[in-house]
């Protein structure tokens, strides 16, 4: 596997495919309205490790253009540089306070239950509005529009072992993978009968990687510790 800087290098090549498409079709996701691009990294322990979890959130409060202004060749050097201090601090620093938020315990739960596993974080959309509100559908469509499909191309590139997606996704889940969105609604398109009777936790696999939906760590649905232990214990069997 390739090392951790020549991965990191390969993924910011992948954002900047997407960004310039995202110039020409729905530039106004790269205006002052919306947040910098969230674009993920690994560490140097992902390439060596046999357990390789990759996180994946729906879309982050982070980072608006309004407050970070970077140059155009740095926006995402930094902001990958940023998602990489947050791992590493999160995961792996004990001297660092620790976010409580139940993404994050949810997190480091799973991260717990797989001891020296490698960690990597990302969010299907890879941006969010200014105001720290959700993307409309409508938003998540355009910002979808383009032929590069990010997380996909970034699976196929760090090749996790399991994906923990922490939230079903739909709209964008349909663009990055359909085949895995079929699966999930196999009756029809945001029908959530099939969740409910998988108990709101849903298992298969994509490219011998395991991949697990489960609901938001802070839904009515997944708060309690009973969810998060049959979710350990799904990813685990």
């Amino acid at each position: 596997m390739l090392t951790a800087k020549e991965i990191n290098a390969k993924i910011i090549a992948i954002y900047e495919k997407w960004r310039s498409e995202m110039a020409e079709k729905s530039p106004q996701f790269l205006g002052g309205d919306f947040s910098n691009i969230f674009c993920t990294g690994v560490l140097e322990n992902w390439s060596n490790s046999d357990i390789r979890i990759l996180f994946v959130g729906e879309e982050a409060t982070w980072k608006s253009r309004k407050c970070y202004h970077y140059a155009y060749s740095n926006e995402l050097p930094e902001c990958q540089k940023w998602i990489l201090d947050q791992i590493n601090s999160q995961f792996y620093d004990d001297s660092v306070r620790k976010y409580r938020s139940a993404f994050w315990r949810r997190m480091r739960a799973i991260n717990s239950a797989f001891p020296n596993s490698a960690i990597c974080w990302t969010n299907i959309d890879v941006i969010n509005t200014a105001k720290c509100r959700a993307l409309s559908d409508k938003d998540r469509r355009q910002l979808h529009s383009c032929d590069t499909r990010i997380l996909r191309e970034v699976v196929e590139l760090i090749k996790p072992t399991h994906i923990v997606l922490l939230g079903w996704h739909n709209t964008s889940l349909r663009h990055e993978f359909p085949e895995l969105s079929e699966k999930v609604y196999p009756k029809e398109y945001g029908n959530t009968e099939f969740m409910k009777q998988n108990g709101y936790i849903f298992k298969t696999e994509y490219k011998g990687a395991q991949v697990v939906f489960s609901y938001h760590p802070r839904s009515s649905q997944a708060v309690s510790n009973a969810y998060k232990d049959r979710l350990i214990a799904i990813l685990k069997d």
